[in-house]
């Protein structure tokens, strides 16, 4: 007994060693395990979206087929990532088919796809139509092969592709019904045909300025529209064209945008699809202008000036109505209307002339001026030519009006005329001419006054220099000084072209005798010494001298206040003999 027990001791131990050796291997075979899925039955809609089905457990390596392809496809799909393994099942028409997967162990797992007609669906269920209008319904789901019916004879309905065509043939409604005849599935579209709308606009004329444009709005009607004038014998001068609301030209828009050139009166016809008609008036104006845009006006008169370009009611507001208002003259029917610009007192305001419909805007400056103003209350005449005086340094404030110039002393001074200062519209120069055949000086009052109110009035006084003069005597013969030059060809004959300088002409071999006349100037020379000194012979002093000429060209001689080689010296008069 005891040693039988010691045997199976033996062979027990012998039979654990072995089974912890073949345990141990590296080399033990991965466990086959039979496939496992989430589902082994899909449902789908004929060419809808794929259905997904989850490999749980399997042995790798998978392939997959379909029993019938015609229903429906299948495709391995794994993840990258986490190796997870899916199956794409794709319906491709109605009926049932068989997805079988297959692993690497050779282990199978089939799936039964069940592919289901879609209900039929359409793009929308009711429609509104015109007599011979026609509308499209999508067809959006269903089995492809369809049935179309009408219930009365109101509108017509067929099939076009995957479009059912809707016609209306009488006022009234109708019921059109799609039948899937796989499924026996039906769509309803109801369908109401109603008369054509007449043919309405969002205003009854249209105005607009040049600058602009004028615009219409079809509110109801059929598109395409057309336009054509009224009146065969009047052309219209406005142009136009037909916009959707992005403003892209379209003939089936709703928007006619109007344009022009020049001012214009026109008449149109609008006639829709439907042969609705509606007469359009279309007048064009000139831009909202004044004729004066700034106007000095003096304390209680009035000025007319005209408004052009009138379109509708014209307001018109004043920022200061104490100094200056505005009273517009209605002229019916007319695009040029009379305003008449009233002061009421010494101030300015901006009178703003508003067109009723563009709201166009023109601004006209009124001034009712103070009291005339003259800020050179004495003037120095101090550089002058001979035969005219400059415009004197005299500034006139508060008038563009007519003024009356006066002087206290005949034949010094006449009046030239008044012009405004191109650096301030609100300031005015004076200008005064001499007579210069008068050589002595003195002083003469001048006095300005308004034409309309001689109280209006500034007087200051002028005070004008004694001009130097010549007595001139040409081989013994007294030369008469004239008012202006002369310019001939016979000699001699001089001119005196500014206070400081005369010109003699004379011949060759001509003798000339100054004798200078209302020089104040003491302690005067003469000076012969300059640029053609050889050209002439001189003797005497600076009051009286003579030139005999001996070379043809120009003579130049100075009568000099001063020693002539100081570089400092004055010259008070400059004689220019010039020998021919």
């Amino acid at each position: 007994m005891k040693k039988s027990n010691l045997i199976f001791s033996v062979l027990l131990l012998a039979f654990l060693t072995l089974f912890t050796m073949v345990s141990c291997s590296d080399d033990d075979p991965i466990p086959i395990v039979d496939i496992e899925l989430n589902s082994k039955e899909l449902t789908l809609t004929e060419k809808g979206t794929s259905g997904i089905i989850n490999v749980l457990k399997g042995n790798g390596a998978y392939s997959v087929t379909s029993s019938d392809k015609k229903i429906a496809t299948a495709s391995i799909i794994t993840d990258k990532e986490t190796q997870k393994t899916t199956i794409s099942v794709t319906p491709v028409s109605a009926g049932t088919a068989t997805i079988t997967l297959v692993d690497a162990a050779d282990k199978k797992s089939e799936i039964t796809v069940l592919v289901k007609t879609p209900d039929v669906a359409i793009e929308k269920s009711l429609v509104n139509l015109l007599i011979d209008e026609v509308a499209t319904v999508k067809i959006l789901a269903g089995s492809s092969e369809y049935e179309i019916s009408v219930n009365n004879s109101n509108a017509t309905a067929e099939i076009v592709g995957m479009d059912i065509k809707i016609t209306g043939k009488v006022l009234g409604e109708s019921e059109v019904t799609l039948t899937d005849l796989k499924t026996k599935k039906t769509a309803v579209i109801t369908v109401k045909i109603t008369p054509a709308p007449e043919l309405t606009l969002d205003k009854e004329k249209v105005e607009f300025i040049l600058t602009q444009t004028g615009t219409v709005t079809v509110l109801t009607g059929t598109a395409p529209y057309v336009l054509t004038d009224k009146y065969t014998w009047s052309k219209a001068e406005s142009t136009y064209k037909i916009v959707n609301k992005e403003g892209q030209e379209d003939v089936n828009g709703n928007i006619i945008v109007f344009d022009s050139t020049k001012p214009a009166s026109d008449s149109y016809v609008i006639t829709d699809a439907k042969s609705k008609e509606i007469d359009l008036d279309v007048k064009v104006f000139k831009a909202l202008s004044v004729s004066e845009t700034a106007l000095e006006i003096p304390k209680g008169k009035s000025v007319e000036i005209t408004l052009e370009g009138k379109i509708d009611a014209i307001e018109v507001s004043s920022t200061n109505s104490d100094a200056a208002t505005a009273e517009i003259k209605d002229e019916y029917g007319s695009s040029s209307r009379t305003v008449i610009i009233k002061t009421a007192q010494v101030g300015s305001a901006e009178l703003t002339f508003t067109d009723g419909v563009t709201t166009q805007k023109v601004t006209v400056t009124v001034i009712s001026p103070s009291q005339l103003a003259i800020f050179n209350d004495d003037v120095e005449v101090n550089t002058t030519t001979v035969y005219e005086l400059g415009s004197l340094g005299l500034v006139l404030q508060g008038g563009i009006g007519e003024y009356n110039v006066t002087f206290s002393k005949e034949n010094i001074l006449t009046f030239d005329e008044i012009q405004q200062s191109p650096l301030d519209d609100s300031k005015y120069h004076l200008k005064l001419n001499r007579n210069f055949s008068v050589r002595k000086g003195g002083d003469v009052v001048v006095t300005v006054s308004r034409k309309d109110d001689a109280t209006d009035s500034k007087s200051f006084t002028v005070k004008y220099k004694t001009l130097i003069s010549a007595a001139i005597k040409i081989n013994g013969v007294d030369v008469i000084q004239k008012e202006t030059s002369e310019y001939g060809m016979a000699t001699p004959y001089f001119t005196a072209n500014q206070e400081k300088s005369y010109d003699v002409y004379v011949a060759l071999g001509t003798t000339v005798d100054f004798e200078i006349l209302n020089n104040t100037n003491n302690n005067c020379t003469l000076d012969a010494s300059g640029y053609g000194s050889d050209r002439a012979e001189i003797t005497g002093d600076a009051t009286k001298f003579s030139v005999k000429t001996v070379k043809s060209g120009n003579y130049y001689l100075s009568i000099v206040k001063g020693n002539p080689d100081d570089k400092n010296k004055e010259q008070v008069l400059l004689i220019t003999v010039r020998i021919q």
